[in-house]
């Protein structure tokens, strides 16, 4: 009598990619870091070239974003920002990574954004950050607590202790959005653009692909002007 046998995977097999997944993060924030460096110090050269002020912002998700939001609004009454005073040093380069560069992808590429963060007082300025919150909540309002192949996770992640349940929470964020990252950002910039700061040409297609261009502008380590037209 032949005996059926289950092929599983081998104690090995499972180390080496654990240990091939670890070594493949290591390197990805490894070119997160050099990029990073990169981009600081070229921005750190043009300004010096210029006698001009460099604008470097760390990140931080939203406490970063907002934070920067409040920065530009004291350089604009400054008289710092971008201006055309040669006697003076002025901000004209900016260096931007994680959630500061969603501040600088619509700082540097909508009029209408730019307008409502510097002008105004610290007042207006909440309440136009509240109101971006409250639009980008909007594109998580209809999402299905469906965690697929990966519902058992989240089943035990509800029950756990918060740190887990919060992490178990965004997958059916991920998956809604078909787990890309260039997708949730497209999505939240398309959303608060559209409603709060009337700006739909923030989000567009242009001559270049959608992917392509998301790359430029949605990347997590972003400049005040990207190359993609």
């Amino acid at each position: 009598m032949q005996n059926d046998a289950v092929s599983t995977p081998s104690s090995n097999t499972k180390r080496g990619l654990e240990e091939q997944n670890s070594e493949d993060l290591r390197k990805q924030a490894m070119a997160a870091f050099f990029i990073a460096a990169a981009a600081t110090t070229l921005a750190s050269a043009s300004a010096q070239n210029q006698n001009d002020i460099l604008w470097s912002a760390s990140g931080g998700g939203w406490r970063a974003m907002v934070a920067q939001s409040a920065y530009a609004q004291v350089f604009s009454k400054l008289g710092i920002l971008g201006g055309h005073d040669n006697t003076n040093p002025q901000i004209k380069v900016m260096a931007a990574t994680s959630g500061s560069s969603w501040f600088s992808s619509q700082f540097a590429f909508s009029q209408n954004y730019f307008n409502a963060v510097v002008n105004g007082n610290a007042t207006s300025l909440g309440k136009f950050t509240k109101a971006w919150m409250d639009a980008y909540a909007t594109t998580q309002s209809n999402i299905l607590p469906n965690c697929g192949i990966l519902q058992e996770l989240c089943d035990m992640g509800a029950s756990s202790e918060p740190v887990l349940s919060e992490v178990a929470a965004l997958i059916p964020f991920a998956l809604n959005y078909n787990r890309s990252w260039p997708e949730i950002v497209y999505a939240m910039y398309n959303a608060t653009s559209n409603m709060v700061y009337d700006d739909p040409n923030m989000v567009f297609f242009g001559k270049v692909g959608r992917l392509e261009w998301s790359r430029c502008l949605f990347s997590h380590i972003a400049f005040a002007k990207c190359t993609c037209t």
